[in-house]
């Protein structure tokens, strides 16, 4: 059957958008910066300088330490969700549902079972970024709650 998935409203009011920054260089490599997460409380860089961005990595980093080694890139900036989306992470997020935009149902994230997870994840962090709905095919089952997403 065809639903429509979006985010509860109290989930919507948890999860943030922020901005990314990645600097492209003139080769193929990228290094993109997070943003410093609020339960970090002053962390430094190597240098001693207060931190202002994240690597991938998870390494806090200043802002002087991260030109140094990017002579001749470009700092390219987008938003993102400020939460990792993996199929660990949304395990938690609270879902609602659809048949027909009428009446909204729960599900949460650990009843979801994309057959691809990495295709339902970009679908996801659109759907965020964008606040829309996904129109889903799905199975639904109702002893399990368990959705089953193809």
């Amino acid at each position: 059957m065809r639903i429509y998935l979006r985010l509860s409203e109290s989930y919507k009011k948890q999860v943030k958008i922020t901005k990314n920054s990645t600097f492209v260089s003139k080769t193929s490599k990228t290094v993109t910066l997070f943003p410093v997460p609020p339960f970090l409380k002053n962390p430094k860089c190597k240098c001693g300088n207060k931190t202002e961005f994240m690597l991938e990595d998870m390494s806090c980093i200043c802002s002087e330490c991260v030109n140094k080694p990017l002579v001749g890139v470009k700092l390219k900036t987008e938003n993102d969700v400020s939460i990792p989306l993996t199929k660990y992470t949304i395990r938690n997020i609270k879902f609602e549902w659809s048949v027909n935009n009428d009446r909204w149902y729960t599900v949460y994230g650990r009843g979801l079972k994309p057959r691809n997870w990495n295709k339902f994840l970009v679908k996801l962090k659109d759907m965020i970024l964008h606040d829309k709905e996904l129109s889903l095919e799905v199975d639904y089952d109702k002893d399990k709650k368990e959705m089953t997403i193809y």
